[in-house]
């Protein structure tokens, strides 16, 4: 009953962080917090109830490894605070063991897998609708010194390896090289890509005012030679954010250009789903 309880309270928890998610790009901490609080407080039950740890321990396991790749993604800048604490609660409810196949674990991989499609169909989506610019960006990155000897060393790398094919009697080597071609020429236009829709589609200019705690400022703000919010901000903070606005209200800054980022609680929720239906995607994919 508990297992079934801690599913549904995940499951509803992702609804609405999904729905908060596309809607303001944010995941409310009330939500997060009280996944985290209903995680450890079911895992506690089922402690007591059976009359063994495993269930509490394998509680804090599952919001301790969520907590390392949540830290680690958020200092990378790859994930925001809402999306890092709402993982930290799946952890916790949900649990870990040290089983492969398990469901936290399974979820974890998942969540690699279909995050890395739902990020690349969201880029796609941007750059279609945003086309004109996202080419005349692209054009200008194209042009850039660094790219242009980044481009000009992975075609000499690729045109070597793919030329070394030919003289390889495996059949599974040369499929192998072959696919590393690929990754070493695609890598490369798929970077530029990224970056040309990061500037064009997922940049804009705020009031102050408007500022949610934990949003990235593209810029730094230096105000009478003293730093007030800036890019090396893990995202800004409240009180960053009154002394922003203080300052608008003053006439000593304008607009704000933030970071606006793709709203990836969704693909927690969907990578939830498959595994509950489907298990681990990447045991699937081996067998």
């Amino acid at each position: 009953m508990v297992d079934i309880l801690a599913f549904l309270v995940v499951l509803f928890a992702l609804v609405v962080a999904t729905y908060t998610d596309i809607k303001k790009r944010e995941v409310p901490d009330w939500l997060s917090f009280a996944l985290i609080a209903a995680g450890f407080g079911i895992a506690a039950i089922k402690s007591i109830t059976d009359l063994n740890f495993l269930p509490i321990i394998s509680s804090g396991v599952g919001f301790a490894v969520a907590f390392a790749i949540s830290l680690l993604m958020f200092y990378t800048g790859q994930w925001g605070g809402g999306d890092a604490k709402i993982l930290m609660g799946i952890g916790a409810t949900i649990g870990a063991s040290l089983s492969f196949s398990d469901f936290f674990p399974a979820f974890l991989f998942n969540t690699i897998i279909i995050g890395a499609a739902y990020g690349l169909l969201w880029g796609i989506s941007l750059g279609l609708i945003n086309r004109r610019k996202l080419v005349l960006e692209m054009k200008k990155l194209f042009l850039l010194p660094k790219v242009i000897r980044l481009r000009f060393a992975s075609a000499i790398i690729s045109l070597v390896l793919a030329a070394a094919i030919f003289f390889l009697p495996l059949r599974g080597i040369r499929l192998s090289l072959l696919l590393l071609v690929f990754i070493i020429f695609s890598t490369l236009y798929l970077w530029i890509y990224v970056k040309a829709v990061e500037k064009t589609c997922m940049m804009k200019k705020v009031k102050p005012k408007e500022l949610t705690e934990g949003d990235w400022i593209v810029e730094d703000i230096i105000v009478n030679k003293k730093f007030i919010a800036g890019k090396k901000d893990l995202g800004v903070s409240k009180e960053q954010i009154q002394k922003l606005t203080a300052l608008f209200k003053k006439g000593k800054i304008k607009d704000i250009a933030i970071k606006t980022g793709i709203p990836f609680v969704p693909s927690f929720l969907i990578s939830y789903i498959t595994t509950f239906f489907a298990g681990n995607l990447f045991l699937l994919v081996i067998r």
